[in-house]
């Protein structure tokens, strides 16, 4: 009884022995396969790294470069906008202009006369400007150059072709006519009389009027004198203004009205 009990004790021994030698090999396999596990998963992450590297690398060049182009090309654009240093060959030779200048109808609407008043006014006007204010040294400007309007000037010019009537009051009198060589001698007169500063101090008598009128246009032009003043519109305001010089407008005679300024 003894034998057997021995035997079979043998037997189990060798069996459990067996066991934990399978169990160390397993336990092992299962430590090599973690780690492979492990590797493998850091191979990866370190392969998606490195493609990443490799692919914005590129990218980021080719993003570098766009912009470095389009900044050329505004450049460009805002130094070709504006160049005051470029030549401009104008071949005016080789183009033809359809323009027929008709000299001799020009020539034929010159007015040599009026041009020569027309420039004398202006010089006359340019020299009192130079001189500054003229009513300080007391030479007066003349009337014209002193209402300095446009339309004044104008039916100045062409008064020979308008059908113009004069009235004239004076010494508590109207007169009135519509002879050219009357109307024409006083506007002549009229523009010799010379104006100076303005002035407050002034009485209400000795008032003369020289009206024309305009029947073309229906326009009147009167200069109204009032004790050695002449009352004028001026930045929309009547003042008085000294009369300097009555020029030829002093002592005038006109038949066709028989009065005497």
């Amino acid at each position: 009884m003894e034998y057997e009990t021995h035997e079979n004790t043998g037997t189990d021994e060798k069996k459990i022995q067996q066991d934990i030698v399978r169990d160390e090999g397993d336990s092992r396999n299962s430590r090599i396969a973690v780690i492979l596990l492990w590797v493998a998963v850091i191979c990866s992450i370190l392969l998606v790294i490195l493609a990443i590297r490799l692919i914005s690398d590129p990218v980021s060049r080719m993003i570098s470069f766009i912009k470095e182009s389009d900044l050329e090309s505004a450049e460009y654009e805002s130094e070709t906008e504006y160049d005051p240093d470029i030549d401009y060959d104008l071949d005016l030779d080789s183009k033809k202009f359809d323009v027929d200048i008709d000299v001799d109808k020009i020539l034929s609407q010159f007015d040599a006369e009026e041009f020569e008043e027309a420039l004398s006014r202006d010089i006359e006007k340019m020299q009192s400007e130079k001189n500054g204010d003229a009513s300080v040294s007391g030479a007066g400007i003349p009337i014209l150059d002193f209402c300095d309007d446009k339309k004044l000037d104008e039916f100045a010019d062409d008064l020979e072709n308008r059908e113009v009537s004069l009235f004239i009051y004076k010494d508590g009198t109207w007169y009135d006519t519509s002879d050219k060589e009357d109307i024409l001698k006083a506007f002549n007169a009229i523009k010799t009389v010379k104006i100076g500063e303005e002035v407050t101090d002034y009485e209400d008598s000795e008032w003369v009027q020289i009206d024309f009128f305009d029947g073309g246009t229906e326009t009147s032009w009167a200069f109204d004198f009032w004790d050695g003043c002449l009352e004028w519109k001026k930045d929309g305001h009547y003042n008085m203004y000294k009369v300097v010089d009555w020029g030829d407008l002093d002592g005038l005679r006109l038949e066709s009205m028989g009065i005497t300024l």
